[in-house]
């Protein structure tokens, strides 16, 4: 596998899908990038806002069957188009699993970041364990793979 470490002074990206240690308990999880110092986020209904600025949103058509592990295709899903400025990627809803789906707004301190994982429903991450100090970054990922064997996802 290939990692690609953050160096010192190389500021993470809004929209970077980073390797960090959980402010929790140093579990290290994988999340994307969503509030960068200086930032005010906000989540209406599954919504973001940054800076006050709704991000655009598209409806995904539905993946092949079997494309999901099982556990997730058995629940009503939806996948979304989520445009960061200047990226965009997808993310999954799971309207019947109970979740915060709405939070802030919150101003983002300076040396810190929000995080948020893409199947936003069923993740644990800046709206439940806080936001996260630069010292506990640890790298950007530079490759995502998914499992489709339900015994080994990752």
């Amino acid at each position: 596998a290939t990692t690609v470490w953050l160096k010192r002074g190389s500021d993470p990206r809004r929209g970077d899908v980073v390797v960090f240690s959980s402010p929790e308990d140093g579990t290290k999880l994988v999340k994307r990038l969503i509030g960068l110092p200086g930032d005010v986020v906000e989540m209406r209904d599954e919504a973001l806002y940054i800076n006050h600025q709704r991000l655009a949103y598209a409806p995904l058509p539905d993946v092949a069957p079997g494309a999901l592990p099982q556990a997730t295709a058995m629940l009503p899903h939806e996948l979304w188009s989520e445009a960061l400025p200047g990226r965009q990627h997808t993310v999954m809803v799971l309207p019947e699993v109970r979740a915060l789906r709405s939070f802030g707004p919150i101003i983002v301190p300076q040396d810190h970041y929000l995080m948020l994982g893409d199947n936003r429903d069923n993740s644990r991450d800046s709206r439940y364990f806080g936001l996260v100090p630069r010292k506990n970054l640890i790298a950007r990922a530079s490759h995502l793979a998914l499992s489709f064997d339900p015994d080994h996802l990752y």
